[in-house]
Order: structure tokens, then sequence, then C-alpha cells
């Protein structure tokens, strides 16, 4: 099985964001385990059913491609996602392969605009959580999680 379902109760040791919104303890340890462990290709995080809390929704295994993360994202929804996204290029050419961490702030143009202003006011608290990561990317729709545009990003 790719995913793993981890709908859990938020833990008290937390980090807040502006909004007061706070990233549950078990949210960090997920994203440890993508960054140190490489345990998992990728975390879905969203906000509780009591907008208090940044939880882990779901959780890929190594296996997990990008068109799977990509199939998660809803049409009318906010969603955060940390990708650890593995991919090869050509350096003077010569083959090479790079590994990079992606959070994604994924906020469609159909999301209710209170769900916006509370993911919008929590992503710089996930952004100081989650050190390392690499890039992040606000897509409003999928031409802006393109793969291969990323890729290129990355590049430059």
């Amino acid at each position: 099985d790719k995913f793993v379902d981890t709908h859990k109760i938020p833990q008290h040791n937390t980090h807040m964001s502006i909004a007061g919104i706070k990233v549950t303890k078990q949210a960090l340890e997920d994203y440890d385990a993508v960054k140190r462990g490489k345990q998992y290709r990728f975390l879905v995080l969203n906000l509780t059913d009591d907008d208090k809390f940044v939880d882990t929704m779901e959780k890929a295994d190594r296996e997990a491609s990008y068109e799977d993360m990509l199939q998660l994202l809803p049409e009318k929804e906010a969603r955060f996602v940390v990708f650890d996204l593995e991919y090869t290029f050509e350096d003077s050419g010569v083959e090479r392969e790079a590994s990079k961490l992606l959070l994604i702030f994924w906020c469609p143009n159909g999301t209710k605009v209170r769900q916006k202003m509370m993911f919008a006011s929590t992503l710089k608290e996930l952004q100081s959580q989650f050190q390392g990561i690499s890039k992040t990317i606000q897509a409003t729709d999928a031409s802006e999680v393109d793969r291969t545009g990323i890729i290129a990003d990355l590049q430059k």
C-alpha cells in the first residue's frame, strides 16, 4: 500500500504560526523521516478540523511518484506538500543525480477565502520549522507544479 493513513489527535508539543495555527510534533517527525530517514517520498499536510494544527494527512512510501502526489491535490481546497524530488540532469556532458526537498503550498482558485488566509499565514511557520527545504512553490493550478518546470528552475 503506497499510502499510510495518519489521522491522529494532535499532540501538545507544537510550534505556532502567526494565525495561531500550530505544527504538530507528528508532522515535524514525519518531515524528519522524509528529510533524514528517507522513509517517505512525500507528505500531504492539512489543517485539522478545528483549524488549530497543521498535521500529516498522508504519507507515501519511497516508491510513490510525483504523479501520485498530484492525484491527491484537491480541486478546491488548500494543502501543503513536502516532496523529496529525485532527478537526473546533465552537467558538462555527464549525467548526474540530485535530490531536493520541495515545500508546495497548493491553493487552487476555488479555495474558500478563509482557508486561503489560514494556509497563507501558516506558510512562513512551516518554512521555519522544516529546515532544509530547497524550494517553496506556491501553486494555484497544475501548470505551476509541473515536474519538468520545477526541475528546470532548480538547475538555474
